[in-house]
């Protein structure tokens, strides 16, 4: 008898230990959904925003108030704002709990333009192209000559080239011309970080082993190779501020070695 009552007891608890998971399963539901709402979106913030109104990103983004925190996808809205917006540069979506969403920007900056297809395609020094103008748009930019560019299309980057064109054709470019975007990015950069781009009114990468500009409207200078991440560009601000007097003009040459060689005029 005692063995038989065991054997019941065992089933019972057996049983009841069944319903344990599914228990624990609809408690973790049950205190999830409470918890979702409380994360409800009621405060929005843009910052760096200059080009745009905060209207305009928030609306792009696509994030309203009262949106669940939780179910928040801070890519898409990222991703949003970059298409609707080519000059919008950096987006970073910053959710901070329990109820604040903040949309951080890097606008980016014109610094050069490209001719092609009779417009003129202004670029970032990451060579984004941020948009499409005319001559006069293209005033106050470095013109660069020399780069045919294939297919260009406001919020592509110069270095996105496509395999076909628009009807199926297979693209050729010339052999060089990975070479050259990638020279043109490497010292549009360095132009930018020496604050020189008001400096310089055209730069000529036509040649991948002699990139020449104009610099400071008295200088000519052969540049030779690029990809040197700046250092000849460091050279010639260097002998340019510590040797050259201010009324001087000349050729600014480098020879194979990345020596800079100053020949007055």
């Amino acid at each position: 008898m005692a063995e038989r009552s065991n054997r019941r007891r065992n089933k019972h608890s057996s049983g009841a230990m069944k319903y344990v998971p599914l228990t624990m399963l609809l408690f973790a539901v049950a205190l999830f959904i409470g918890v979702a709402g409380f994360f409800r979106v009621s405060d929005i913030l843009v910052t760096g925003a200059d080009l745009y109104s905060v209207e305009e990103i928030i609306s792009a983004s696509g994030i309203k108030k009262g949106d669940n925190l939780l179910f928040f996808s801070k890519s898409e809205a990222e991703n949003a704002i970059s298409t609707a917006f080519s000059y919008a540069g950096d987006v970073n979506v910053v959710v901070k709990y329990p109820s604040t969403v903040e949309i951080q920007l890097q606008e980016s900056t014109d610094i050069a333009s490209v001719s092609a297809g009779g417009y003129y395609w202004i670029i970032d020094i990451n060579g984004k192209i941020l948009e499409q103008t005319d001559l006069a748009g293209a005033a106050d930019t470095i013109s660069i000559t020399g780069l045919n560019l294939v297919m260009p299309e406001v919020g592509n980057n110069i270095t996105d080239i496509p395999e076909k064109d628009e009807d199926g054709n297979k693209i050729e470019t010339e052999p060089h011309y990975e070479t050259q975007l990638m020279y043109l990015i490497d010292i549009l950069k360095v132009i930018h970080a020496y604050d020189a781009e008001d400096k310089i009114n055209q730069l000529d990468i036509t040649s991948i082993a002699n990139i020449s500009f104009d610099y400071e409207g008295r200088f000519t200078v052969n540049y030779g190779e690029g990809g040197d991440g700046g250092l000849k560009f460091a050279k010639m601000v260097g002998i340019i501020e510590s040797q050259i007097d201010e009324t001087t003009g000349g050729t600014i040459e480098f020879d194979a070695e990345g020596g800079v060689h100053f020949i007055p005029n």
